[in-house]
């Protein structure tokens, strides 16, 4: 899938923090659509956008025809974590780790996430990675647009603290 014509894509830049972090909020605010009665949104600081930009990961941005950052993919090595989302365990031989796909809500169903979802499995393919593996938010509309990408769920589940919700855990196997 390619990317919108409007719509180009670069490494993530340590400048790139705020817009990060906005990008981010508003993703998050999109789960009050299907998130439990009760649910908030959870508090980050434009800080916590730096870990993107740390030298171990491949981290893409995607930005419209104003700069405007409009969807972002990062990816790393992936650990045996005893609490999703975090690196709590053992590095996993050959196995990655999507850690964040995102899109601005108002670009949503253009292509965007599946352009740089294929982007970052190409380039795990062309680190030696065999296999990815990624946590999304249990009942969550992204559960089925990873589905749509070939992912499956692994098993894996757990309760995202930060996120203060469950999460699924989803594979795919990354060979030609």
């Amino acid at each position: 899938m390619s990317l919108p014509a409007d719509v180009h894509t670069r490494p993530l830049a340590a400048g790139d923090a705020v817009a990060l972090y906005e990008l981010v909020a508003a993703c998050d605010r999109s789960y009050l659509e299907w998130a439990p009665a009760g649910w908030t949104v959870p508090e980050v600081s434009p800080d916590w956008a730096t870990r993107f930009a740390e030298p171990q990961r491949w981290s893409l941005c995607a930005l419209d025809a104003a700069e405007a950052m409009v969807g972002f993919v990062s990816v790393k090595a992936a650990h045996a974590a005893t609490t999703p989302g975090f690196d709590d365990g053992p590095l996993l031989p050959g196995v990655a780790q999507i850690a964040a796909v995102f899109v601005h809500p108002a670009r949503w169903r253009e292509g965007i996430a599946t352009a740089l979802l294929d982007l970052a499995e190409a380039e795990l393919r062309a680190r030696g990675f065999g296999v990815a593996q990624l946590w999304t938010p249990e009942h969550a509309p992204a559960e089925r647009f990873y589905a749509a990408q070939g992912w499956r769920r692994d098993g894996r589940f757990g309760w995202h603290p930060w996120i203060g919700l469950a999460v699924v855990g989803y594979a795919k196997r990354l060979g030609p």
